[in-house]
């Protein structure tokens, strides 16, 4: 037997970037609900179960940090029926 390690990798580690669609490593994500991007302060539990997250470039996942990426957290509120516990927006 050969001592050599065969590595067989299933997925590629680039992506377009979902926001701006530049090629990128696959390091950096956002959330989303139905395709639309929610801000980074919207309740994990929500976007969790009723969205997901998708890959980003590391500029538009600072920019989206900052606040500077159009979210729209405003539409998906009623799937919380109300935040409690010191959770939303």
């Amino acid at each position: 037997m050969s001592d050599d390690i065969l590595e067989i990798y299933m997925q590629s580690h680039a992506i377009d970037c979902f926001i701006c669609g530049k090629p990128d490593s696959h390091h950096w994500g956002v959330p989303i609900i139905n395709g639309d991007i929610v801000s980074n302060d919207f309740p994990e539990w929500i976007w969790g179960m009723h969205g997901g997250g998708v890959a980003v470039c590391q500029r538009c996942y600072e920019k989206h940090e900052r606040g500077e990426i159009p979210t729209f957290d405003r539409y998906y509120l009623h799937l919380g029926g109300g935040f409690i516990e010191g959770d939303g927006i």
